[in-house]
């Protein structure tokens, strides 16, 4: 980790997530639960659907972007971009001092945004500029860093919360994002992707798009392996609907408490962070993988049987753990494995992939929710996650490990 430190551009990457992830990190705590307060937690579900529906229609294109264009480019564009919708909202809130529901589902929708470009072009950019031994320690120190700042987040949070200043963590966030885009710019880079991009020229851009299932295709076994693993985050995602509801209506908790989960969940993320590399090192990604996704099924079932305060936290900082273990090792296991020209294509095949299932899930909780409360949800969620959890123990047993999964970098088209 020191010899990472003394790398300027690992410094670099380090500052500009953590001051965009700062801004983020806030908004992502405060937009939910100033919605739920001011317009209800339907309208939360509505628009989360909204955001993920914008979202599935534009993620097939964000993985040939990625592969397309130059990776930092790309970065300082999403940083641009977001920050000045958002920009342009706050500004139109604070003029009317009030913010109207298209305003916040504008809002919501360029976070939402922001992540799902950022995510696949950071990855990219990371199996670029590191050599391959370095990807765990790289991953396992943006993961980190990405649960730190919700622990600050967190404590900001809460006083907006208590203020029902929105406008003002607003600012703060578009302030971050362009902070980060200036960071980024400094970043020494020189794209690997001139050559490939000549490549995908002539194919068009639907040929690109779908490119990510054509690679695939013929390997099975490696599309259910990272289908299944991905799981985590799509429950958490899922989670970002269930869970403030799930405070307010069943735990009967003030707008503080939601903070204090952010800050517990992300201290288990954290905490994990110190010990997944070595864990990976012991035992191996896949068995470290299905012991994280255990953890994390073992965790949701706490919440959905232990309907106590202490108890959720308690839960929810193994859940913060399992996640933020099961993240890394994915990330590392598909630099490892999957070719650095086709990597934005299968991380966006996968976000697409997930955000269909995440609008078919909201689309039912949303309508359920008020007939049955959250825990029937929950328990649902929990029971997906143990399915995730036996289908990767089978892929484990029933294929040769070697197959696709190696500690090697990713090979060539014609050794796969």
């Amino acid at each position: 980790m020191i010899q990472l430190l003394r790398n300027f551009r690992f410094v670099i990457l380090l500052l500009a997530t953590f001051t965009s992830s700062i801004g983020t990190g806030i908004t992502s705590i405060t937009l939910p639960w100033y919605i739920i307060e001011q317009r209800g937690d339907k309208m939360l579900g509505l628009m989360m659907i909204i955001v993920t529906i914008v979202l599935f229609v534009l993620s097939p294109m964000i993985g040939a972007i990625v592969d397309r264009f130059s990776r930092k480019r790309v970065l300082i564009t999403t940083q641009l971009f977001c920050g000045g919708i958002i920009g342009c909202f706050t500004l139109l809130g604070i003029y009317r001092a009030s913010f109207s529901t298209f305003d916040l589902t504008a809002i919501s929708l360029a976070g939402s945004l922001y992540f799902t470009l950022h995510i696949p072009t950071f990855n990219a950019l990371v199996q670029e500029l590191f050599d391959h031994s370095a990807y765990k320690k790289v991953n396992t120190a943006f993961e980190m860093l990405n649960q730190i700042d919700p622990i600050i987040a967190g404590a900001l949070a809460n006083f907006v919360l208590m203020k029902q200043d929105l406008s003002f963590i607003l600012v703060l966030d578009v302030l971050s994002y362009l902070l980060s885009a200036v960071l980024i710019a400094l970043l020494p880079y020189k794209s690997r992707q001139q050559e490939k991009t000549d490549q995908l020229k002539p194919a068009g851009w639907l040929h690109a798009m779908a490119e990510g299932l054509i690679y695939l295709r013929v390997r099975p076994r490696m599309f259910l392996f990272f289908f299944f693993s991905h799981m985590t985050f799509l429950i958490v995602m899922v989670g970002n609907f269930l869970i403030p509801v799930y405070i307010i209506k069943e735990l009967l908790q003030p707008g503080s408490f939601f903070g204090v989960y952010n800050a517990v969940y992300a201290i288990g993320a954290v905490a994990c962070g110190f010990i997944v590399v070595r864990l990976i090192n012991r035992i191996g990604g896949f068995a470290a993988l299905i012991g994280m996704m255990a953890v994390f099924t073992a965790s949701l079932t706490g919440i959905f049987l232990l309907q106590q305060p202490g108890l959720f936290l308690l839960c929810s900082l193994f859940t913060g753990f399992s996640n933020a273990g099961a993240k890394i090792i994915r990330n590392t296991m598909m630099m490892n494995t999957i070719d650095s020209s086709y990597i934005g294509r299968v991380s966006s095949f996968y976000s697409t992939l997930g955000l269909l299932l995440r609008l078919l899930l909201l689309i039912s909780f949303t309508t359920l929710v008020d007939q049955s409360g959250t825990l029937p949800l929950l328990g649902f969620v929990a029971v997906l996650s143990l399915i995730s959890l036996t289908a990767l123990i089978w892929i484990r047993h029933s294929s040769p490990l070697q197959e696709f999964l190696t500690s090697e970098p990713a090979v060539s088209e014609a050794k796969m």
